[in-house]
């Protein structure tokens, strides 16, 4: 029988849960849930475990108090499992716990974006724990860094691959850094970018909190490209486990005319492969309203997934 243990794991269990989950969500990493403590929401981590303490799998929720009485529960890309996610029938007790916890009351609700694929079992496996789906799924896709450097170069789209070369002629200083004056760099450019396009996610003072949140500096890599010592254009990946998340950039016309964030993000992708991570999520692709950036992001070689959407 499978259980869920609350609050209970340190930051070093809950790390190492997350490594043995794989393909993992920057979402349920510790350092979000820092963040989002730091957004005066009330985090509850829970590691589900069997009849032996083994743990099978994590679950991170960010609960907070509207107006009057109602609460709303987020849960965000989870739960993730260790190694193969069970089937569908297996995790039904956990999906109904997790509800049930958070649902006790009228006016307590759970807004659940779930990491199953947009399949028809997952939507009745989401329906059969009594939530309707209110938003259709999350896209994104996963570059596997687990091969080497040539067979990652290899996968690369043709004109994604002509641009890098081009970009690499124009003899760019690329600088590798995790935070600092690099970072606070990004981070300023990366809020004037959501004020002028109006898009939403996370602002540079969560994600400062979210870095601050982990023990492991080497969480957040930063990576820039300079042309005479002068910054044209910057891109923030977050290490989750043995995955990533290609989680902000800027650039300037110089830099996109220099083509600087294929140097970017190939940079980027051979630094985490060094290092052990074996997955990068590109970060979300939004083919409407966001298509060229999503076009980018498809170059890099990955493999598309959608989930099953938000639900409620």
């Amino acid at each position: 029988m499978t259980e869920i243990v609350w609050n209970d794991a340190s930051e070093a269990e809950w790390r190492d849960v997350l490594s043995s989950c794989g393909r993992s969500a920057v979402e349920q990493c510790w350092g979000y849930g820092e963040a989002s403590a730091a957004n005066r929401f009330v985090v509850n981590r829970g590691l589900i475990v069997d009849d032996n303490e083994r743990p099978l799998g994590l679950v991170q929720a960010f609960t907070k108090r509207f107006v009057g009485f109602a609460t709303v529960t987020q849960i965000i890309r989870g739960p993730l499992w260790v190694g193969e996610a069970p089937p569908l029938e297996a995790q039904r007790p956990i999906l109904a716990h997790l509800r049930q916890r958070f649902t006790k009351g009228r006016l307590h609700f759970v807004y659940w974006l779930p990491e199953l694929l947009d399949e028809p079992e997952s939507h009745t496996a989401m329906r059969g724990v009594r939530l309707r789906r209110v938003m259709t799924g999350y896209a994104s896709a996963w570059v596997d860094l687990n091969q080497s450097t040539a067979d990652l170069e290899a996968g690369l789209s043709g004109p994604w691959r002509n641009q890098l070369r081009r970009a690499e002629k124009e003899k760019l200083s690329i600088g590798v850094t995790s935070g600092g004056q690099d970072l606070e760099a990004l981070m300023t450019r990366h809020d004037k970018n959501r004020k002028r396009r109006r898009f939403g996610g996370p602002n540079g003072r969560f994600i400062r909190a979210l870095i601050d949140g982990t023990t492991d500096r080497q969480d957040a890599l930063v990576v820039t490209a300079r042309r005479a010592r002068q910054p044209i254009a910057g891109v923030l990946m977050l290490r989750h486990g043995l995955s990533a998340t290609y989680y902000a950039g800027w650039t300037t016309d110089d830099g996109r005319t220099a083509h600087a964030h294929n140097a970017l993000l190939w940079r980027a992708m051979t630094t985490l492969q060094k290092a052990g991570v074996r997955w990068l999520d590109v970060g979300g692709l939004d083919t409407t309203n966001a298509a060229g950036i999503a076009r980018f992001k498809l170059g890099l070689g990955g493999t598309v997934f959608t989930l099953a959407g938000s639900y409620l």
